[in-house]
């Protein structure tokens, strides 16, 4: 069967900035056809080259390079006996004096084993020429790029297959510095809401504190400090029980100890803190405070009297909860992808172990 795949890329560049990564990866000499399997050198999985912020990456079997033409052409053929006949190239052509054209070919003949896993590995293919294509547009631009879920699923599937033929698989890991910036717009509008939301429930932990004190502020007194933190359904339920309409000092404290560790949680995590638990704690932040704006609000208006607290309620207690549990949501979500973003991405190859010794390379 013959496929013959293009995809192209037109990027603001000089075409000799985009032609340096042809460079790079004929350089680093990741075509060999013992790369991945070698101890000690770079991990890929068929062909493929770990992923770095200055370069593309890229997927193919195992090849050889055909031609070269440094800063503009980079062939490679297939290797026999793989079930894949032909080539694949990468070329780089001007428009222009700050444009270029980027391009990727496959041109092949599957057969014999390749043909059953053909559907996957066209999938694979497009997901990671994708990649290549992508990631060289940001390197030559100067930014940074966004890992798409296609690409990363792409990636896992790769991480997988490598395990089942006993290959180095390598380990995941990743430090903070090394963790790939999806949207340097993004994650400054994140660690702004981020330290908005924990410096205000800071805040408002030391409010509580002083109020378990005796300071009576807003008010001046027990009465008037209820009537503008307690529903009257609250107000009257707690005077029935404990005859004061204020909630004692220990439960006070209880929630004063509760709001610094929501802002700890929320702080650290925007912080870059790389805590499965503090990013679950700080889901868990978000959606108290989301149901607290949305929920307790509208139910407080119909349940209660309209009186100073509802008023407080609607214009400034609600808004201001989904406003925290928004930021505090915002900054969960991006810390989650970039944990995902760092688990597929960031390699180290372990050294071969008994289970690779003796195999040709």
């Amino acid at each position: 069967m013959r496929v013959r795949n293009v995809r192209t890329r037109l990027i603001s560049a000089p075409a000799a900035k985009a032609g340096e990564l042809v460079d790079r990866l004929r350089d680093a000499e990741v075509f060999n056809t013992s790369v991945g399997r070698r101890p000690g050198a770079p991990w890929t999985m068929g062909g493929a080259t770990p992923v770095r912020r200055d370069r593309p990456s890229v997927y193919g079997g195992s090849q050889s390079v055909e031609e070269y033409v440094p800063g503009r052409l980079l062939v490679l053929r297939f290797t026999a006996g793989q079930g894949l006949e032909g080539t694949q190239r990468l070329e780089v052509e001007a428009r222009g004096i700050r444009r270029c054209r980027m391009t990727h070919t496959l041109d092949c003949r599957v057969e014999g084993k390749a043909l059953p896993a053909y559907p996957l590995l066209r999938r694979l293919h497009d997901a990671l020429a994708d990649d290549l294509l992508d990631r060289a547009e940001f390197a030559a631009t100067g930014g940074q790029p966004r890992v798409s879920r296609r690409v990363r699923a792409a990636k896992a599937l790769e991480l997988r297959i490598a395990g089942g033929l006993g290959l180095p698989v390598p380990r995941l890991q990743g430090g903070p510095g090394e963790r790939l910036a999806a949207n340097p717009a993004g994650e400054r509008l994140a660690r702004v809401a981020g330290r908005a939301a924990s410096g205000t429930l800071a805040a408002l932990a030391g409010l509580h504190a002083a109020w378990a004190l005796g300071w009576r502020w807003p008010g001046g007194s027990d009465q008037a400090l209820a009537a503008r933190v307690l529903s009257s359904t609250e107000r009257e339920e707690l005077l029935a029980r404990t005859g004061s309409e204020l909630p004692s000092a220990g439960l006070t404290w209880v929630v004063a100890a509760a709001l610094v560790v929501a802002a700890g949680a929320v702080g650290a995590t925007t912080e870059g803190t790389r805590s499965r638990s503090l990013r679950l704690a700080t889901w868990g932040v978000a959606v108290v405070l989301l149901a607290r704006g949305a929920v307790m609000t509208p139910v407080n208006f119909f349940t209660s009297a309209y009186d100073l607290y509802t008023r407080l309620d609607l214009t400034l207690y609600g808004p201001l909860c989904i406003a925290l549990g928004s930021a505090a949501a915002l900054v969960a979500r991006r810390s989650g992808r970039a944990a995902a973003e760092n688990r597929v991405w960031t390699h180290s190859v372990p050294a071969a172990g008994p289970r690779h010794q003796g195999r040709r390379p």
